[in-house]
């Protein structure tokens, strides 16, 4: 495999997000991603290394979150880090990328909402908010229109059942998966309330008057029609059957179906799990939670009969890099693999 192109950023959070190829995508290149004329701002991006990487352009976001002054900048970029197109917005915009129809999306943290956009970042529409308020991390608009995403179902909750001190009026901070019709109608609902208990959580402290015990970061659907999701704060990954709603499997965590072959640790506090085309399942270990915390993207085989879960190969760099919080792995056509 060739070595994907590095980047480094300066004075910005860089999260790499999506990418698209010619090849796979028809609506994907320069004719349809004209440069704008107002790019202001822009953080700074060198190139590190660059050695044959694979054809396509880089779409990803860059903020300031939890300054004085949050902006963003949506950024489509080349693999020499030229800047194709970009829009400049005065508040943290996270989770752009491409999806299934062609059409960007971001979410907008000053409305709560997902923006689609067109090929030219031209603002197409707001999803209406419904009973639960987005979470920031997934959207994928399905075949027919229809929407699937994690929302934010918080909560008080009585701790004193779990911890001696545990505030009897807590906030809970639970999710939500839902999925929606093209036409405004719920046609799936699943809460954390209804199937996880908060004592699954890994790092949490349940005498908190507020407590994250879940922390989704990534909706996939497998082959199978049903939903992996990622669940960071119980470093678990698990599947869900989308009608019934039932575990069909969890991986890593409290409540883990698997024996882990070829590694001498689960991952941690993991994000972007996603299903390869021959059923192996990539995700972006964190590492948070190790003895010497170091950041690394996984390949597993799962045999779902037999409940192993071996490791095909690992991406680590050299020298170990940590990324504590958010991060991203996407397979490619040719087998590389794009790392946030």
């Amino acid at each position: 495999m060739s070595h994907r192109a590095y980047f480094r950023w300066s004075g910005f959070v860089g999260l790499i997000l999506s990418i698209l190829f010619s090849g796979v995508n028809a609506q994907v290149g320069p004719s349809k991603y004209p440069f704008l004329s107002s790019i202001q701002a822009l953080p700074s991006l060198e190139l590190i290394t660059e050695n044959s990487p694979s054809e396509g352009y880089i779409f990803l976001s860059a903020f300031n979150l939890g300054v004085s002054a949050e902006e963003s900048h949506l950024l489509i970029i080349d693999n020499k880090g030229e800047v194709i197109q970009s829009k400049s917005l005065p508040f943290v915009a996270i989770d752009f990328h491409v999806q299934p129809d062609g059409t960007l999306s971001y979410f907008d943290s000053k409305k709560a909402t997902y923006t689609i956009l067109d090929s030219a970042l031209n603002e197409i529409r707001d999803l209406p908010i419904g009973t639960y308020p987005f979470d920031n991390h997934e959207l994928i608009v399905l075949p027919g229109g229809g929407y699937l995403f994690i929302g934010e179902d918080n909560y008080q909750d009585d701790l004193s059942k779990y911890a001696d001190t545990g505030a009897t009026d807590a906030l809970v901070l639970g999710k939500v998966i839902l999925e929606y019709d093209a036409q405004g109608n719920k046609i799936f609902q699943w809460r954390t309330r209804d199937h996880i208990p908060l004592t699954e959580a890994t790092i949490q402290n349940l005498n908190n008057t507020t407590v994250n015990p879940y922390h989704f970061n990534s909706i996939e659907i497998d082959h199978d029609s049903n939903l992996i999701i990622s669940a960071r704060n119980l470093d678990q990954v698990f599947k869900i059957h989308r009608k019934t709603g039932e575990f069909m499997w969890r991986l890593g965590g409290k409540k883990n179906d698997f024996t882990l072959i070829g590694d001498s640790v689960f991952f941690s506090w993991q994000h972007c799990s996603r299903i390869l085309p021959n059923g192996d399942l990539i995700l972006f270990d964190n590492g948070t939670n190790n003895v010497v915390p170091f950041s690394r993207a996984c390949e597993y085989s799962l045999d779902t009969v037999a409940k192993t879960a071996t490791l095909v190969r690992q991406f680590r760099h050299t020298p170990d890099l940590l990324g504590r919080l958010m991060g991203s792995v996407q397979h490619l056509p040719n087998d590389n693999m794009l790392i946030g």
